[in-house]
């Protein structure tokens, strides 16, 4: 018998006596006392230091994955296997998005689809046309036949809400309703009030919109393409769209250059009513550091420590995706109410996602949109379905278990190898890990939930 290379040992903050053990391939989550602690993480070196164990908690240890009869090729192999598995059942859930048009009425400073500009006027302005559509709601028919979910349409671009896209857009509407699915916009809401009759439930029922601080700091980062500012008109259609039942994510782009104004925008969001409405939540993000200039980039771990002066340490773990994804499964399972957040891969990318453009291209990810490399099918309007590639698979296949570096980790199935499109921009290679602080983030996040989740309850 051997400790697993695969156990994750987690310090308790101000419980010197006290450690959480994560085991990497069955899920396992445990708290155990220094002694057990301090043995395992000696007995890596040494397998007879697990003889000192008693033995109920080596019987324990064995049934939980902490010691194991596998050696290292074995454990990965269950890894893989565990990987593709969970992998084959993400791909039942189907997500599309369509893309009106590439064309934007924003020119955002740190924008990751600047280089589609350079492609020409003609080229931005083309539209999606209804034979694009109807041939992807008869593939999504077919999908649903044969028992998968689709149960979103998102809409993306560019900019998917341009004032010019409206007869488009009610057009996918009426046919994701039809499909019974939700539609959702990404959108920088500066022309929301032309769709006002398109707003609420059964129409567009969600949206994410952008604002990056007050009104200086907001229109000096987010303008139209001529420069003119953006902020009053986002506010009063923020307002607009939470009358109208729709779902507001309001989401605010942090690097250096706005970095103050986090607390800002909390009262903002005070002063305009907005918050303790049901329908709206806000967060903020790092800028992609992989696109940004090195001197502008800050990272989701300051953010948080920021947040941490408004709300309590586990509070503002909602304010942040990096954090909330990880923060909200581990508080279901430690309250009983579901499974270790174990996954094949990062995101939808890699599984059942697949955006449609206006000259009837398909991807699988929303950073690689007009790259002709990264296409990964073709809408066929003759015979209404997805002809799928080679790259397709390319990027389908792409878990933590095809990702050498990633087999070997202990957080691989937590941490899903990160973002493809940024690994290959940072690695130059899909198929290698992007990390970015996953790991400091788990070290904060699981010692913060089994604090206040479960200390509390036994000392209630």
């Amino acid at each position: 018998m051997r400790v697993s290379n695969y156990n994750i040992y987690v310090p308790i903050v101000d419980r010197e006596q006290e450690f959480i053990l994560v085991q990497g391939i069955t899920g396992a989550f445990d708290v155990v006392d220094r002694r057990t602690y301090e043995l395992l993480r000696e007995a890596k070196s040494n397998e007879t230091i697990l003889d000192m164990l008693s033995d109920d908690v080596k019987a324990a240890l064995i049934k939980r994955g902490y010691i194991t009869d596998k050696n290292h090729l074995q454990e990965k192999e269950i890894l893989k296997r565990i990987s593709s598995t969970i992998q084959s059942k993400t791909k039942n859930s189907i997500h599309v998005t369509f893309v009106p048009t590439y064309n934007c009425n924003f020119r955002c400073e740190y924008c990751f689809e600047q280089k589609l500009i350079e492609k020409g006027k003609d080229w931005l302005n083309a539209k999606l046309d209804n034979s694009i559509i109807d041939a992807t709601f008869k593939q999504l028919e077919e999908y649903k036949r044969l028992n998968k979910r689709v149960d979103k349409i998102s809409l993306f671009g560019g900019e998917p809400l341009l004032r010019s896209n409206y007869e488009i857009v009610k057009y996918i509407i009426g046919k994701s309703n039809e499909l019974g699915a939700q539609v959702f916009a990404v959108t920088n809401g500066y022309s929301l009030d032309a769709y006002e009759d398109l707003l609420g439930p059964s129409k567009i029922e969600a949206i994410q919109v952008t604002l990056d601080g007050l009104a200086s700091t907001h229109n000096s980062r987010r303008y139209l393409v001529g420069k003119q500012p953006t902020y009053d008109t986002i506010c009063d259609n923020i307002t607009l769209a939470l009358d109208k039942g729709v779902k507001v994510s309001l989401r605010t782009n942090v690097n250096k250059k706005n970095f103050d104004s986090i607390e800002k925008l909390l009262e903002l969001y005070k002063e305009k009513g907005w918050l303790g409405r049901p329908n709206f939540n806000y967060y903020f993000k790092a800028t992609h550091r992989c696109y940004e200039k090195e001197t502008d980039v800050t990272a989701d771990i300051e953010i948080m420590n920021q947040l941490a002066n408004s709300f309590g340490d586990v509070e503002k773990f909602q304010f942040n995706t990096m954090y909330s994804h990880l923060s909200e499964s581990f508080k279901q399972m430690l309250l009983g109410k579901g499974y270790a957040p174990m996954r094949s891969g990062y995101c939808g990318a890699v599984s059942g996602m697949y955006t449609v453009d206006p000259y009837g291209d398909i991807y699988s990810c929303w950073d690689v949109l007009g790259d002709q490399k990264e296409v990964i099918g073709k809408v066929n309007t003759e015979e209404n379905r997805f002809d799928l590639g080679e790259r397709c698979d390319y990027w389908q296949n792409r878990t933590c278990g095809a990702i050498e570096k990633c087999s070997n980790c202990e957080f691989a199935l937590f941490c899903g190898g990160g973002c493809g499109a940024h690994a290959n921009v940072v690695n130059g290679n899909h198929y290698t890990p992007y990390c970015e602080d996953f790991k400091t983030i788990f070290y904060e996040v699981v010692p913060s939930l089994y604090k206040k989740y479960c200390l509390q309850e036994v000392n209630a």
